[in-house]
């Protein structure tokens, strides 16, 4: 089951939607501060009267709804991984349908308002900026330009980012309340997409150097989302931008030791 292929492709069509956004994000926010602070000869003017006090964050939340972005987040979220979720539970029959929606709805409420957040950070780096440029006298075009390199980093690398991380995520608790409707042992595979030089080491330890690789049985998998298998490995549990997850096997506990 390639979901991998799928994470990926919508994934590349949500950077695509904030790409479309960004020039009317940007030209909302350039919009504001021009109509908030004075400007002579093309550059900002800094004075006792200067209000420096402007909620940067609120104002980014504002022009993100008005631009789509919350919609964009809610359907990349919700609508694909509703499908993925119930093209998986065809594989178990014996497993109801809502057997745990509720489990698997909180965390992509909780995924939601990660990538939400996003713009308490871009409009802090947004502020930060517009405070420095009013200090050294920067010209409208020069903070515009670093408003549209702050956009780009902050905002669209870093919400396709939590997009595929959160993805992931999901697509791995699917497997884990499926598997907690099953009472023979489980031997997982840790499956995703071929290694590539940015690869995480612990993804390349799992598909090629681990004793019985890609499997593993239900202890080592523990281990392994707990951060402490591969031992002596410095790395993050939560392995942002990966593309593997544990998907469950029919394999036996002699099959997989043969392997």
């Amino acid at each position: 089951m390639a979901i991998y292929k799928d994470l990926e492709k919508q994934v590349e069509i949500f950077e695509e939607e904030l790409k479309r956004m960004q020039s009317g994000i940007l030209r909302d926010i350039d919009s504001y501060v021009n109509s908030t602070f004075k400007t002579k000869n093309g550059k900002y003017i800094l004075d006792e009267g200067t209000d420096l006090t402007v909620d940067m964050t609120a104002k980014l939340q504002e022009v993100l709804a008005e631009n789509g972005y919350y919609e964009t987040v809610n359907e990349q979220l919700f609508d694909f991984n509703q499908e993925i979720l119930a093209n998986r539970l065809g594989e178990f029959p014996r497993i109801a349908p809502d057997f745990a929606t509720e489990q698997l709805d909180a965390l992509l409420r909780a995924n939601f308002e990660t990538l939400s957040g996003v713009s308490a950070n871009t409009g802090n780096n947004l502020k930060r900026l517009l405070i420095n440029s009013l200090v050294q006298n920067e010209s409208v075009s020069q903070l515009a330009q670093k408003f549209s390199d702050e956009l780009e980093k902050n905002l669209i690398n870093h919400s396709a980012t939590l997009m595929r991380t959160s993805r992931r995520m999901y697509y791995q608790e699917i497997e884990n309340v499926i598997a907690e409707s099953i009472e023979d042992e489980i031997i997982w595979v840790y499956a995703g997409a071929p290694l590539q030089e940015n690869s995480h080491q612990e993804c390349i330890w799992a598909l090629t150097d681990k004793p019985h690789a890609p499997y593993f049985t239900q202890s080592e998998k523990d281990e392994f989302e707990a951060g402490t298998l591969p031992a002596g490995l410095d790395r993050s549990a939560v392995r942002y931008n990966c593309q593997h997850y544990f998907q469950i096997t029919s394999l036996t506990r002699k099959e997989y030791e043969k392997k």
